[in-house]
C-alpha cells in the first residue's frame, strides 16, 4: 500500500478540500477558474523574467570573489573608494539617496567558529567608524545571514548635510570555521518616509536587490 503524502492526523489538502467545490461548479466557471489560473502563472512567469532581464549581473574576482544584481534603472556602478571592491548608489540629486560598497574582509588567524571572533573584529571597526561619520550613534549589533552565509552586523546612524541617514555594515564569510577571507558590506540611506530606522536599509529601495542577492565567488546571484 503506498504512503499518504499527508499524515491523518494533518488532512484535508488544499485539493480535498476544493474537490468538492470543484465537482459542483458549473462547467462555465471550471473554465473562468482554469483561464485565471493560467494568467497569473504567466503574469508572474512574466514577471520574474522582467525582474531577471533588467537586473546587471555584477562578478567581482579579486581580491575576493563576489557577485550580486542590481537595478540599473535604480542605482549606477561608479568608482570604488580606496580599498573598495564595488560602489553602487542612487543618482546624483536623487531624493532619497543610497549607497552599497563592498571591500575584502581579511579576518585574523582564530580557531573554530567565526561567531566568536567577529564580535571582536567589529567592535575594533566600531571604535574607527565615529570619526568617518559625524554624530555617530550604533543602534545595534549581532549575527547576521545573508543568502546562508555567516556573518555579523552593525547598525548605526549618523548626520550628513543636516539630515538623518542610517547604515548596516554586514561582515561575511564562506564559512563559519576558520575562514579568513571574505567581505566587508556597507549600506547607507537616508532617513525618508520608507526608511525610518536602521532595520529598514537593505531592506527597501533599490540596495535591496544587490545586498538580498550578495554571494561570495562568482555564480549564485
Amino acid at each position: 500500500m503506498p504512503t499518504p503524502l499527508v499524515k491523518p492526523g494533518f488532512g484535508p489538502t488544499l485539493p480535498q478540500s476544493l474537490a468538492p467545490r470543484w465537482r459542483r461548479a458549473s462547467p462555465v466557471r471550471r473554465v473562468l477558474a482554469a483561464a485565471a489560473l493560467v494568467a497569473a502563472l504567466v503574469l508572474l512567469v512574466a514577471g520574474w523574467a522582467v525582474l531577471r532581464e533588467g537586473a546587471e549581473h555584477v562578478v567581482v574576482r579579486e581580491p575576493v570573489a563576489f557577485n550580486l544584481r542590481y537595478d540599473s534603472s535604480q542605482l549606477e556602478r561608479e568608482r570604488p573608494m580606496p580599498g573598495d571592491s564595488l560602489l553602487l548608489s542612487t543618482r546624483a540629486g536623487a531624493r532619497d539617496p543610497q549607497s552599497l560598497a563592498v571591500r575584502a574582509l581579511r579576518m585574523p588567524a582564530y580557531r573554530g567558529n567565526s561567531s566568536g571572533t567577529l564580535p571582536i573584529v567589529a567592535a575594533r571597526m566600531v571604535g574607527a567608524m565615529a570619526p568617518r561619520y559625524p554624530g555617530f550613534v550604533l543602534r545595534a549589533e549581532g549575527r547576521a545571514n545573508v543568502n546562508k552565509q555567516p556573518g555579523y552586523q552593525i547598525q548605526f546612524q549618523f548626520t550628513r548635510d543636516g539630515r538623518t541617514w542610517y547604515g548596516r555594515r554586514t561582515l561575511l564569510l564562506a564559512e563559519e570555521v576558520a575562514q579568513r577571507e571574505g567581505i566587508d558590506v556597507t549600506l547607507l540611506t537616508a532617513r525618508s518616509a520608507s526608511i525610518t530606522t536602521p532595520d529598514d536599509v537593505g531592506s527597501v529601495g533599490p540596495t535591496k536587490l544587490p545586498y538580498r542577492s550578495l554571494r561570495l565567488g562568482t555564480e549564485g546571484a
